[in-house]
């Protein structure tokens, strides 16, 4: 067929197809509404931005245990996640000759984001508790129902990803 010619079904495509759904996955889980209704959390740049890192960051560490395959898939992830952090940036109307530096300010953000979940994963849900009050809430939440849930949150998805077949991964 032309799409198989064309190289549609080619190794590089198809990691590149899974990265952007993955990454499309992540994102709209992140903006789901639920966050800033049940969790306490303003609509702001901030927080889409915090939420869909830590979504972002949920998917790669599912993907870790996926060996060379999770590698490649979680790097077209992150590709993806930076190209969208650049159309955010122009949409909250920074000037074009200032892009780059927040794009870097913000991976900068997403990997001090992502140690501090990772070493949350070893530490328990006192690690976690304060790793998403620095990064998600800006330390500025007042209410620990609130950080609780999200705690509850962040421990249910890492189980569920878990339990997920490789193949649907």
């Amino acid at each position: 067929s032309l799409l198989k010619f064309v190289g549609f079904y080619g190794r590089e495509s198809t990691l590149i197809r899974t990265g952007s759904s993955m990454y499309n996955t992540a994102r709209h889980q992140a903006l789901s509404p639920v966050f800033v209704r049940d969790c306490g959390l303003p609509d702001i740049f901030r927080t889409r931005f915090s939420l869909t890192s830590l979504h972002v960051w949920l998917c790669m560490v599912r993907l870790r245990s996926e060996g060379s395959k999770g590698r490649e898939v979680s790097h077209q992830l992150h590709e993806h996640f930076a190209n969208h952090l650049e159309e955010w940036i122009v949409e909250e109307g920074v000037h074009a000759i200032m892009i780059a530096k927040y794009v870097r300010e913000l991976n900068d953000m997403f990997y001090g984001l992502a140690v501090s979940f990772d070493e949350s994963l070893v530490s328990g849900d006192t690690v976690l508790a304060s790793a998403i009050w620095r990064n998600i809430y800006g330390m500025e939440c007042n209410d620990a129902r609130n950080l609780t849930k999200l705690v509850g949150y962040v421990r249910q998805q890492i189980h569920e990803l878990d339990r997920q077949p490789s193949e649907d991964v």
